[in-house]
């Protein structure tokens, strides 16, 4: 999968960039490397953004690949690949929905709506 993704190892990069406190590397890496977002229904034209809801607080759930998802015991009828910059486009613009990357798992990593907005400014400053 390292081929595909153009952050060669995204989990490695949002776990040092995070305890390095580099946000604007984290945004860079998660802009440009690639998440894997279950599909719970068959997938459409649309793009579903499944979320669970833990202490008052929702998160999308996207992994690191799909063999992150396989491991996370998700029973997914599809799932979609895209880049942190594509998935921030469909992202809603209010609201205080957050993203939980490989939750559960070691490489688990929580990421904030202000965030995924910045994803989003990256993306229409840099294209």
């Amino acid at each position: 999968m390292a081929a595909d993704n153009p952050i060669a190892d995204l989990d490695a990069a949002l776990t040092a960039l995070r305890e390095q406190d580099d946000q604007d590397g984290f945004v860079h890496a998660l802009a440009h490397g690639e998440v894997v977002v279950p599909q719970l229904e068959p997938a459409d034209a649309d793009l579903q953004l499944p979320f669970v809801e833990e202490e008052g607080t929702r998160y999308v759930v996207a992994f690191s690949s799909e063999q992150r998802l396989a491991d996370s015991g998700i029973d997914a009828e599809d799932s979609v690949a895209l880049s942190g910059s594509e998935l921030s486009a469909v992202w809603p613009a209010e609201g205080e929905l957050w993203l939980a990357i490989n939750p559960g798992s070691d490489h688990g990593v929580a990421v904030s709506p202000d965030t995924i907005r910045a994803i989003g400014r990256e993306r229409d400053v840099h294209g």
